[in-house]
């Protein structure tokens, strides 16, 4: 009989309980944590491909105007010729973005057809291509053959 007054006089909650429930609690406090932070590393990246598809996109149209007006990519002092070969020129510029660097290949060997390549990169991951564009441009007649 005694037992059962000990029983029914319990207004607490055991240690035990009290364990079980904030392990209970960490384990949902740290999943919706991960979540947070999963959530935030693919909105950066997403706001780093955006920016570097806006760079590229922005050199495409500025490529565009110099093939309307005739100007060749050599002659423009922005750009610094990387490599050469019988088909492809590759040409460096630094975006106004620090950290961002433009490549652009240009194939002339069918011109005034010029075939355009954009790629945006880190200077950190020079490897990894942020950003990639290509165009094909009747480019106008130059004021000299370079």
């Amino acid at each position: 009989m005694k037992i059962k007054q000990l029983k029914a006089n319990e207004k607490g909650l055991t240690l035990v309980e009290l364990l079980a429930s904030f392990v209970i609690l960490s384990i949902i406090f740290f999943s919706i944590l991960s979540i947070l932070n999963l959530s935030a590393k693919a909105n950066r990246q997403s706001e780093d491909m955006m920016d570097a598809t806006y760079l590229a996109q922005e050199e495409m149209e500025w490529l565009y105007t110099m093939s309307r007006d005739g100007k060749r990519i050599a002659k423009d002092e922005n750009y610094r010729l990387e490599t050469s070969t019988k088909a492809w020129k590759t040409y460096t510029k630094n975006s106004d973005l620090e950290g961002i660097v433009i490549k652009v290949k240009e194939n002339d060997t069918n011109f005034p057809m010029v075939r355009v390549l954009i790629h945006v990169y880190d200077e950190k991951e020079p490897e990894i291509v942020k950003a990639q564009m290509e165009s094909l441009m009747k480019w106008g007649q130059p004021n000299d053959a370079s």
